[in-house]
């Protein structure tokens, strides 16, 4: 989906990676650009900020975390310290699968990826999860090459059998009951 370093709130609708066959299943209306799918069975949705300066990206965004049943979360080096957002990570803590993205490290030259990376791990264990490396990720997705990108996509895209997306929907039912 598009980006820009100079436009706050750019991202102003869904763009959607979704297969043929899973279109139908997606029963929100707002506006959407779809991409190819990835996996069938898998859709993949990057929605706008939910710091945007636009209060109805916010709307729009906090109803697809609603529908969602597992999360990643990016952010930037600069932006890693708004607790506004983390206020909404807060949230649906309990309830949602977590992965977590810094992108753009490429604009932080001068600082150490190892510092950074602990700090980006002490930020979300004050949000009460227990980071570990196989929901963390720091890397520029320009480097699409990077080991860190790659472990990323294997990650999220990686085929799961019937029996792992039973078990992944049967967590989030716990989650919710949990929470609830």
């Amino acid at each position: 989906s598009p980006s820009s370093d100079s436009i706050r709130g750019f991202t102003q609708r869904f763009y959607v990676a979704a297969t043929d066959n899973d279109r139908p299943f997606l029963n929100f209306s707002d506006d959407k650009v779809f991409l190819p799918g990835i996996i069938e069975g898998a859709v993949l949705i990057d929605t706008p900020d939910l710091d945007s300066i636009h209060r109805q990206n916010a709307v729009l965004t906090q109803r697809m975390i609603n529908n969602s049943d597992l999360l990643v979360y990016v952010t930037t080096p600069d932006k890693r310290s708004n607790f506004d957002i983390h206020e909404t990570i807060l949230k649906w803590a309990s309830r949602k699968r977590w992965f977590f993205v810094m992108n753009k490290i490429d604009t932080c030259a001068d600082t150490n990826l190892e510092i950074l990376k602990k700090d980006f791990s002490a930020k979300i264990a004050s949000l009460g999860f227990k980071p570990s490396e196989r929901q963390i990720f720091l890397f520029s997705a320009r480097e699409e090459n990077s080991f860190e990108f790659s472990r990323f996509k294997d990650a999220v895209f990686s085929t799961r059998s019937l029996q792992q997306n039973r078990l992944i929907r049967e967590a989030a039912s716990i989650r919710q009951i949990l929470h609830a």
